[in-house]
């Protein structure tokens, strides 16, 4: 009965042991160090969104839209983000320069995106397509007229097709259809009979669905020959119906 309680003692005694030994001594924290352990709070300094550790971006504005990682989002694609893009909805593809801005290499007003005539000359007026707007129509045939006539001859009719085919081909072009006369008759005279040789003409590309607003009919008279007038020769020449390109 003795041997009995002492054995009970003894594992009493063991289990109170291990149980100290198991105990936090006072002035120990829960890890073990004697130290309390530093709980830093994840800030997001730029106020993004996104946090600290994950912002690769973390100077961004007050206000800015940014993406999962931090960084101001860029809206078309174009490789320069929003807030430094000055053409945000620049077209899939489009190169652009360092502002997102459609590159204009031959500074015609004509992004190279849509530039069919991409190394256009400084200074040259160009159409919607960046192409000269004189291309194409800066050699118009004109067209020749009788003696005190304004009548449109019929051999006249082909090159005039001719010329509102080209025209139709440059939408955005306007033409200034200017008439001429010889030295025959009085001054006054002839800057009638040039007003009305021009107006044939533009009702002749009217004719042809050229748009009315596209084209200005406009008399010389005799001021301007490209011969002679002392001769017939020279004269026909001179009754004559030309063309001059005179912007969009």
């Amino acid at each position: 009965m003795e041997m009995r309680h002492v054995r009970v003692g003894l594992a009493l005694f063991a289990v109170t042991v291990v149980l100290a030994g198991c105990g936090v001594h006072e002035g120990m924290k829960a890890d073990g160090s004697g130290v309390a352990p530093e709980w830093t709070q994840v800030g997001d300094d730029d106020g993004d969104g996104v946090l600290n550790p994950r912002d690769a971006c973390p100077g961004t504005p007050e206000g800015v839209r940014v993406d999962a990682v931090g960084c101001a989002l860029d809206s078309d694609n174009d490789g320069v983000r929003d807030t430094r893009d000055d053409c945000p909805d620049t077209p899939e593809g489009a190169e652009v320069n360092d502002r997102g801005c459609p590159l204009d290499t031959d500074g015609d007003g004509v992004a190279n995106a849509r530039d069919a005539c991409a190394h256009t000359p400084p200074g040259v007026r160009v159409d919607a397509q960046g192409c000269s707007l004189e291309q194409g129509l800066n050699d118009l045939p004109p067209v020749f007229f009788n003696t005190n006539k304004a009548s449109i001859r019929p051999e006249s009719y082909r090159i005039l097709r001719d010329v509102a085919d080209r025209l139709a081909e440059r939408p955005g072009v306007r033409v200034r259809v200017i008439g001429h006369t010889d030295n025959r008759n009085t001054a006054a005279y002839n800057m009638d009979l040039s007003q009305r040789r021009a107006k044939a003409v533009v009702s002749f590309l009217i004719e042809r669905g050229i748009d009315p607003d596209r084209l200005v009919a406009v008399g010389r008279g005799e001021s301007e020959p490209i011969a002679s007038n002392d001769t017939e020769a020279g004269m026909a020449r001179n009754r004559r119906v030309e063309y001059e390109v005179i912007g969009r």
